[in-house]
């Protein structure tokens, strides 16, 4: 009897340790999602503790890999392979960054409170709102005439560069939207996603403005708590909206070069949109300057071949220089892959999103897949630590989920 008692309160014991292991754990996650928003430097001081809580832990850890994540993996191996064996170059760095992807994905599998790290997120990207808010309120002050248009100088007051933190505030957005749809009579949810959508279009952010109303809109046609007349009330309030907010914002119209003339509007967008110069260098690399099957080799290649190009088509000297200066990449995620490590890496990637749509996973997992796919398309995000992070994050926390409900 006596036996029996004493292993029924070792067992209990062992579970309070466990329990107290996994509530700080799930809190150093909490803290590394609240920074992400604010400076990455803060996340990377947290990361090894997540390793060694995950190593003290090592017989517990909920072994999570989709099937697209495998594929990802696969396209990450070619490109080191190809890189390895036809090139003497290799970039260190970046597939640094590409192995933290799975680093951060195992790592974030483990925890276990969800809704308290979604918490977490949402206050970094608040914190950092207002942050920004004041940054460029105070700079305003001093130069009544600034606008939000300048892409440079509005890098150095927010708190993210624009297009990233765009980004986080449509994963906001969408955290929001998403709770408010599970749980009846809770406006802070909304007012938080009106306050990221309107900072959305406050900073001329054009794809997170673009990916907020859509996600807007799929969570209206989601809602089966929402009566129909009602949707079309929101849905009709929500475009107006929008619209009006565009037209009232000259950082918008200047950012999206919108005047009157149409012939004025799609000139001035060739002119000073980089994508109109770097995706049909892009093109005529693939065209005529590398095998399809091998692709460049290394990214040095890779930037070497976008500035001859560069060089070559620009006429105007200063824009030019500009480009040279900055030596732009892809900014398209899946044509990085094709000019790196050719077609194969190139289906591949887009294999990732096709698996992770078409399997089994929640409808969480497939939203969150649209959303990187769209930020793919004009971004080299994995060329980033942040973009790595926020794609093993939010692939981990959904795709845990998904195992959650299967149970």
């Amino acid at each position: 009897m006596f036996f029996n008692v004493h292993k029924f309160s070792t067992i209990t014991n062992k579970k309070k340790l466990f329990k107290k292991k996994q509530n700080f754990y799930d809190f150093l996650c909490g803290l590394f999602l609240f920074f992400i928003p604010i400076s990455v430097a803060l996340p990377n001081i947290l990361l090894p503790f997540l390793g060694v809580l995950f190593i003290l832990n090592f017989r517990n850890i909920n072994k999570i890999i989709p099937r697209y994540l495998l594929m990802f993996f696969f396209t990450i191996m070619i490109i080191f392979l190809r890189s390895y064996f036809f090139s003497n170059n290799i970039d260190s760095s970046i597939f640094l960054k590409f192995s933290m992807i799975f680093v951060i994905f195992i790592f974030f599998t483990q925890a276990k409170n969800i809704k308290y790290l979604e918490y977490a997120f949402l206050g970094g990207i608040f914190t950092a709102v207002i942050g920004s808010s004041l940054e460029i309120w105070l700079y305003i002050l001093e130069h009544p005439d600034f606008l939000l248009a300048n892409g440079s100088l509005v890098n150095e007051l927010l708190w993210l560069e624009r297009p990233y933190f765009g980004f986080l505030n449509t994963l906001g957005l969408y955290i929001c939207l998403n709770n408010a749809r599970k749980s009846k009579g809770r406006y802070d949810y909304y007012i938080l996603a009106i306050i990221l959508l309107a900072f959305n279009i406050y900073i001329s952010a054009r794809l997170g403005i673009l990916l907020c109303a859509l996600i807007m809109f799929v969570f209206l046609i989601k809602n089966h708590n929402i009566k129909k007349y009602h949707k079309l009330g929101f849905g009709i309030a929500a475009i107006v909206t929008i619209f009006i907010a565009m037209g009232l914002s000259d950082n918008l119209l200047e950012r999206m070069k919108i005047t009157n003339d149409i012939d004025k509007t799609k000139h001035l967008l060739k002119v000073y949109e980089p994508r109109f110069v770097i995706w049909p260098c892009s093109y005529e690399i693939v065209s005529n300057k590398m095998n399809l099957f091998i692709g460049l080799g290394n990214y040095k290649n890779v930037e070497s071949e976008l500035a001859n190009c560069y060089s070559s088509t620009i006429k105007n000297p200063s824009k030019k220089e500009y480009y040279l200066l900055k030596r732009f990449n892809t900014h398209n995620q899946f044509l990085d892959f094709l000019l790196v490590g050719g077609i194969i890496p190139f289906i591949l990637l887009l294999s990732v999103f096709w698996i992770g749509w078409f399997s089994n996973g929640t409808f969480e997992v497939k939203v969150i897949l649209i959303l990187f796919f769209a930020f793919f398309m004009v971004e080299n995000v994995l060329h980033r630590q942040l973009g790595c992070y926020l794609f093993g994050i939010f692939t981990a926390l959904y795709s845990r989920r998904t195992l959650n409900g299967k149970n």
